[in-house]
């Protein structure tokens, strides 16, 4: 999450508005603010795919804002919806993670730990969404056909990996493919610039936003 303050920005103006409009100042603050976290949300979701392989409809919806609701202190905040930050895209946050815990690890880069001993990482042989997740309730799936896959390591194999095994040929015996493959945590690199494209689309906006609301204010004045 990232707080936008255009404290700076608005002392620089001060400057060249005079005392005849230093009382509408915090208004005008306030209104530029706030039209500067609602553009920087749109772009945010517009971008997004420039950054993130095929982010899907939750991901997007996901990216949510706060206005800023006092004009002496106007800060508003821009972020990726999770447990004590915005409310649950469609589809909830049912699942393991939110979108601001796997979000987070593409901005900063981090480890993932599992929600109970392992975390199933799909291999080439596995089928992917169009956005390059795991299909849902897939891996429940195949642990609960015991005939046609199996868990842990194959017999024979010593030097095999933990994963999720699926049998092949007639009866499942001739040979088996790996799906999944069970990892104690994963790595993420940094790969999504988050606070660099919310802070340039700030500085390219605000002359544009403070214009807006220096309009409103004059409007406000007659």
């Amino acid at each position: 999450m990232i707080n936008i303050n255009i404290k700076d920005n608005i002392k620089d103006v001060r400057k060249h508005l005079g005392w005849i409009f230093s009382d509408q100042i915090p208004y005008m603050t306030q209104v530029t603010v706030n039209g500067l976290v609602q553009d920087a949300r749109k772009n945010v979701i517009k971008t997004l795919g420039d950054h993130l392989h095929k982010p899907i409809g939750y991901t997007k919806s996901a990216v949510q804002f706060e206005r800023a609701s006092k004009k002496r202190e106007p800060v508003a905040k821009i972020g990726f919806a999770g447990r004590g930050y915005g409310k649950p895209p469609r589809g909830g946050f049912g699942s393991y993670e939110t979108p601001n815990q796997y979000i987070s690890r593409l901005i900063t880069g981090g480890t993932r730990l599992p929600k109970n001993k392992a975390i199933a990482t799909p291999t080439r042989k596995e089928s992917l969404t169009q956005a390059g997740n795991i299909r849902k309730d897939r891996i429940k799936e195949y642990l609960q056909n015991s005939k046609k896959y199996f868990s842990g390591v194959p017999r024979g194999f010593p030097k095999a990996s933990a994963g999720i095994w699926r049998r092949m040929g007639p009866g499942g015996r001739e040979n088996i493919v790996m799906m999944f493959t069970w990892k104690k945590q994963t790595q993420y690199q940094k790969q999504y610039p988050f606070g660099q494209i919310v802070n340039d689309r700030v500085r390219k906006r605000f002359k544009k936003e403070f214009a807006i609301a220096f309009r409103k204010a004059m409007k406000s004045m007659r």
